[in-house]
């Protein structure tokens, strides 16, 4: 019995020395969650309105220099293909090559506007979860207007890295899931 009380001893040093290894080595935050997610918030708000008034220059820029957008078009696929020459999915990396380009295309090409995203409540409210005091991870519904009708879908995840004073959209995972033609009642092509 010596032996293996000695052994549960042991082995609950060891276990008290890794938590206590893993909360000091933890970094340590500064802001409260709230904070974070404020500062956060206006930025996504702010792409919404930006994307909304046209300036889809301003939407691109809001995506870090190495971002990677990942973009699942369902409904959309056909008509994504044959108008902008993107696959299904297509995974785009790079600010400038790709992800600008593609919100350039989704306005002038697709017709998209009339945003609806980042809301404080109801249908298109967003979830958010604080990572860190520098990283922000953001799910919830969309809806833009478009020349084929109402297009909806959800962001599965979008991570906001702050660089500076400004927060920077770090990686995107969107899903197009309905296209409810100008005039018709239901969705169609829901994936």
């Amino acid at each position: 019995k010596n032996r293996s009380c000695s052994s549960t001893m042991a082995a609950c040093r060891w276990l008290l020395l890794g938590f206590t290894w893993q909360v000091l080595a933890a970094p340590r935050r500064l802001l409260e969650d709230e904070m974070v997610l404020s500062a956060q918030h206006s930025f996504s708000t702010q792409w919404r309105k930006k994307f909304n008034q046209g300036e889809v220059d301003y939407c691109g820029e809001a995506y870090a220099s190495d971002a990677a957008l990942h973009v699942t078009f369902g409904p959309l696929a056909d008509l994504v293909k044959k108008k902008i020459f993107l696959p299904e999915p297509a995974i785009l990396h790079g600010r400038e090559l790709m992800i600008k380009p593609f919100w350039n295309a989704t306005q002038k090409v697709l017709g998209f506007r009339d945003m609806r995203a980042y809301e404080d409540e109801g249908e298109y409210a967003s979830t958010a979860m604080v990572v860190n005091d520098d990283t922000v991870v953001v799910s919830g519904p969309f809806s833009f207007k478009s020349d084929l009708g109402e297009v909806k879908g959800q962001m599965l995840s979008e991570m906001w890295v702050r660089k500076d004073k400004e927060w920077k959209l770090q990686s995107a995972m969107m899903v197009f899931q309905a296209l409810a033609a100008n005039g018709a009642t239901g969705a169609t092509g829901a994936t």
